[in-house]
């Protein structure tokens, strides 16, 4: 059975899915799905009895759950125990192999129980477990607090951890059912909180179990909403109950078969590791390469070192653009082409930027003083500002605030009902994405609460101003209303789309981050927002700019849609190859 792990390495190792992030910064990070799905197929295949062989020399499980109930008679003689039902055939998962049994987990354990809610303290003798503590990638204790060294009397001697116990995280969607195993530690050191259930196996081997309860067929029944769970409780705090965990219907394999499946996952997993690592090392080479090759069109200083450094980057188009993220890449290339004046010709005849700012000024200003708006701030238009690169004859830098009016979103008293329910949505940072697109708000706007509140325009571009989605953008296609962590710029004369290329370069999102206070929640006030700069073509040059960059993403989307279709197909074969192994 190993061969259908070995025979479809290249499936594991391409089957990626890239993770889906509301923040900005995190674009091109990937889940390796297909090694995912690797992990979960040899802990199915192992406690299905399919991963090692089976020796007919084994002595029989049902000997060894013999010698378990002759021990566990002496351990808990003295204890109360509730008595458990036979097992159903319709708990069993799967048809257990030759020489293996079927038990319930109270039945192979010397001790189930839930942790101890501790009195803590900043120093102690006795370090307490936690839910942190309990990882996938093992056991770790260097988030554990102590316990308060003069509680220590409540703790019977079993409560404290020992090699071997297995840790299983009770409760909280996200860390719920992580399982792993103690290793060894001093005597009477460590115990476990209260949302951790601690079990203490009786000869079974402890790494066996937890290949079980780590395998999938247990791991989907960490839901609510499974016809079988073993949690109760809301998907948004779920709680693992301890009468199903001593219930819990197990495999028992032989012994020395326990080792070997054990001593083979572990092999497995390492390789399951090192293909990650590879993975992570070759995709990251990539991004590396072809931000590299696509930062010399950036950098090219004339016509003809663009066209050669375009021609280098062309003859490996098959080995370049290869993946999602190289396409946003691309996309991002586009964008600061297209604001440096390098994707679209200039024309001589252009009435130049400077001349254009001094149009919209006197526009601004007629604009606000027919709305009878004195709030919005003047700025120097004339030339000479000083920006992060050199633009082409006829363009020119100008402050954000110049091209347009400006205005700071407003959330209407949430106590006046008569605000809300209307037909103009509401939206908020959440509703704009990554992608320049606003999505449908669940909360709307009546004509009053619109009073009260502020309003966009087809036209408008509105920019997240706070938190960790600021900085991304979008212009309003239909009229909306939008919320104070929300900064809009109405355009006067200029492309919408041109300024709002210019605000997703890196060169403006780095000004947002770098005018923007507080560390922990960064946030940008409207009049250092307004301050930030932008690159101002002559107009005719922004609608040929505007119509090259629509032209040029089609191309990518069509690429990019390519791609995910590529990789759909890998996923669902990585799908595919697991049922039909454990089938």
């Amino acid at each position: 059975m190993t061969e259908v792990i070995t025979h479809n390495l290249e499936i594991w190792t391409s089957a990626l899915l890239r993770k889906s992030t509301a923040a900005r910064g995190n674009n091109g990070k990937y889940e390796a799905y297909g090694i995912n799905k690797l992990r979960e197929l040899v802990l199915e295949l192992a406690v299905r009895g399919k991963l090692v062989p089976q020796d007919l020399d084994d002595q029989p499980a049902d000997a060894l759950l013999a010698k378990i109930a002759l021990e566990r008679g002496s351990l808990i003689s003295e204890k109360r125990e509730r008595q458990l039902s036979e097992i159903r055939a319709d708990e069993k998962p799967f048809p257990a192999p030759r020489g293996w049994e079927w038990s319930r987990l109270q039945d192979v354990a010397a001790y189930i129980q839930r942790g101890k809610g501790p009195q803590y303290a900043d120093h102690g003798q006795v370090r307490v477990v936690s839910q942190k503590c309990v990882q996938w990638a093992g056991f770790d204790l260097t988030p554990a607090r102590y316990v308060d060294d003069a509680s220590l009397y409540g703790y019977q001697p079993e409560r404290f951890l020992r090699k071997g116990d297995l840790l299983w995280n009770s409760t909280g969607t996200g860390t719920v059912g992580r399982i792993n195993v103690v290793p060894v530690l001093e005597a009477n050191s460590v115990v476990a909180d209260s949302h951790v259930t601690v079990i203490r196996p009786l000869i079974m081997s402890s790494g066996f179990l937890r290949c079980y309860m780590a395998a999938p067929a247990i791991q989907d029944r960490i839901d609510p909403g499974h016809d079988r769970s073993l949690v109760s409780g809301t998907t948004n705090q779920v709680e693992l109950n301890l009468s199903a965990v001593t219930q819990l219907v197990v495999p028992v394999p032989p012994l020395a078969e326990q080792h070997r499946i054990v001593a083979k996952v572990d092999e497995l997993m390492i390789l399951c590791d090192q293909l990650e690592q590879q993975q992570a090392d070759s995709i990251g080479a990539h991004r590396d390469v072809v931000e590299t090759l696509l930062a010399t069109l950036a950098r090219a200083a004339s016509p003809q070192e663009l066209a050669e450094a375009w021609i280098r980057i062309a003859t490996h188009f098959d080995i370049l653009l290869t993946t999602e993220e190289s396409i946003d890449q691309v996309k991002r290339i586009i964008l600061q082409l297209a604001v440096m004046g390098k994707l679209a010709t200039q024309d001589p005849n252009d009435e130049p930027a400077s001349v254009l700012l001094e149009r919209i000024a006197r526009e601004k200003a007629r604009l606000a003083g027919d709305g009878g708006n004195n709030s919005h701030r003047a700025f120097p238009v004339k030339g000479g500002i000083e920006g992060p690169y050199g633009l082409p004859a006829g363009w020119t830098w100008t402050r954000l605030g110049n091209i347009g009016l400006a205005s700071t979103g407003k959330t209407p008293s949430t106590g006046k009902r008569e605000y809300y329910g209307g037909d103009v949505p509401f939206t908020g940072p959440g509703q704009i994405t990554l992608g320049g697109e606003i999505l449908d708000s669940d909360k709307s706007l009546t004509n009053e609460g619109c009073e009260q509140g502020a309003i966009a325009e087809p036209g408008d571009i509105l920019m997240v101003c706070i938190g960790g989605s600021i900085g991304k953008s979008a212009i309003a296609t239909s009229r909306i209303a939008f919320n104070q962590q929300i900064n809009s710029i109405r355009p006067i004369l200029v492309s919408p789309e041109m300024i709002n290329y210019a605000m997703n370069t890196a060169q403006f999102q780095a000004a947002v981050m770098e005018k923007a206070t507080g560390s922990a929640t960064p946030i940008i006030n409207r009049s250092k927002w307004e301050d930030l700069l932008v690159p101002l073509p002559p107009k005719p040059e922004q609608d040929r700019i505007v119509i090259k960059v629509d032209e040029l993403m089609a191309l990518c989307d069509t690429l990019q849609a390519n791609i995910a279709d590529a990789n759909a197909t890998q996923v669902q074969l990585a799908d595919a190859i697991v049922v039909q192994a454990v089938a």
